[in-house]
C-alpha cells in the first residue's frame, strides 16, 4: 500500500470560501492494538471520513469537501495504483489513448456540474468535442455539450484530487458499525476507524464487500441488476495493445 498526497503545481484549484463543520463528540472503541494511520484518526476539530474510490466522482467529491469542510479528516482509499478509476489512459511518449472514459457530458440544466466543467476549461484541461457520437444514448439528443481531455481523461480527476492524500492499492474488504463509528478492514487485514464512509466505486464492486448485514435486500437486488457497457473500452483495447507492441519494437 502506498500513500501519496497528489499535487500538481501546474494545476492548482482556486481558493473558495469554506464552511466549518461542527465538532464531533463520539464514543470511540479502543484502538490500542490496531495499526491505524494517523490520517485515519479523527482530527482535533472535526470528523473523519473515508471516501472509497479515486475515480472522477471521488475526485470531484474530495474537491468539494476540501473547500466546504476543511476541518474534516479526509481519507481516500483506492484499490489501484493511480487516480482516475475508469479513466484509464495508455501513453506512448506524447501520444495518449483513452482506454476507458472517452468524454464527459454537461447538460444545460445541470448548473452544479457546469461549475466544474468551467473550471477545467479555464486551465485548458479539457476542450469541446466536435463531431457525432456513434450510438449515443437518446438523452444526448437534448441540449448538452461533450468535452475531451487534452492529455488523457484521467487528468480531470488528477486536477480535482490535487491536495488530497490518497492511499493507493488499498481495497475495502469488510466493515462493521460500532456505536457511531465504522470499523473498516482492508484486503490485507488491517483495520481503521472512521466516523463516516462514502462509496464512489461502481455498483457491482459493492457486492464484493462484507457489509456486516447492513445492505438491505432491496439495495442488494438493485445493485446486482446493474450492467456495464464496455463497448468503448473494447474498441480501443486493440489500438492500445498495438501501441505497446510498437514501443517494444522501437517503432513510432
Amino acid at each position: 500500500m502506498c500513500d501519496v498526497t497528489h499535487s500538481d503545481p501546474s494545476i492548482q484549484p482556486p481558493l473558495e470560501a469554506s464552511l466549518q463543520t461542527p465538532k464531533a463528540s463520539l464514543q470511540t472503541p479502543s484502538t490500542d492494538s490496531l495499526e491505524t494511520s494517523p490520517l485515519e484518526k479523527p482530527s482535533s476539530s472535526g470528523m473523519s471520513l473515508l471516501v472509497v474510490g479515486a475515480g472522477f466522482t471521488g475526485s470531484v467529491l474530495c474537491k468539494i469537501l476540501r473547500t466546504s469542510a476543511p476541518a474534516l479528516a479526509l481519507n481516500v482509499w483506492e484499490k489501484s495504483r493511480g487516480i482516475g478509476g475508469r479513466q484509464a489512459v495508455k501513453r506512448d511518449g506524447d501520444l495518449t489513448c483513452d482506454m476507458g472514459t472517452q468524454y464527459i457530458t454537461c447538460f444545460r440544466e445541470d448548473e452544479r456540474f457546469k461549475k466544474y466543467v468551467k473550471e477545467l476549461k479555464a486551465i485548458d484541461v479539457i476542450q469541446r468535442l466536435e463531431g457525432k457520437i456513434v450510438d449515443a444514448p437518446p438523452r444526448f439528443s437534448g441540449d448538452c455539450k461533450h468535452y475531451v481531455a487534452r492529455h488523457g481523461m484521467n487528468s480531470t480527476s488528477k486536477y480535482f484530487m490535487s491536495g488530497t492524500t490518497v492511499h493507493f492499492q488499498k481495497k475495502v474488504a469488510s466493515l462493521k458499525v460500532h456505536d457511531k463509528r465504522i470499523e473498516v478492514c482492508n484486503d490485507e487485514g488491517r483495520r481503521s476507524f472512521f466516523d463516516g464512509m462514502i462509496f464512489t466505486i461502481p455498483a457491482p464492486q459493492l457486492l464484493e464487500i462484507d457489509m456486516d448485514g447492513k445492505m438491505s435486500e432491496e439495495v442488494n437486488r438493485s445493485t446486482s441488476s446493474v450492467r456495464r457497457n464496455c463497448q468503448w473500452s473494447q474498441s480501443f483495447a486493440d489500438f492500445g495493445t498495438k501501441m505497446e507492441q510498437n514501443r517494444n519494437k522501437g517503432v513510432r
